[in-house]
């Protein structure tokens, strides 16, 4: 929280507002020992607004693993608000 103190740095975004994200799409990358190291929470805010669209959305380490995968617009929100 309060990372935009940091002025995008640790964060890497692969696309802009208004791009089409096709699945399977790296849509950005986090440093999170960075953030961290600059005494920062690591929590990060992921807004997705188009859930209707979605079956579902992977979040992916950078090792390529899936360590969370929400389904639905239900499951999304109560999740995500745990």
């Amino acid at each position: 929280m309060n990372t935009v103190e940091l002025n995008g740095n640790y964060f890497d975004l692969a696309v802009k507002a208004g791009d089409d994200i096709q699945k399977g799409q790296r849509i950005g990358s986090v440093d999170i020992e960075g953030i961290q190291s600059e005494g920062y929470d690591p929590t990060t805010i992921l807004v997705v607004t188009n859930l209707d669209d979605l079956d579902e959305v992977d979040i992916i380490d950078s090792k390529g693993k899936i360590i969370q995968t929400f389904t639905g617009k239900k499951t999304i929100q109560t999740e995500m608000l745990a």
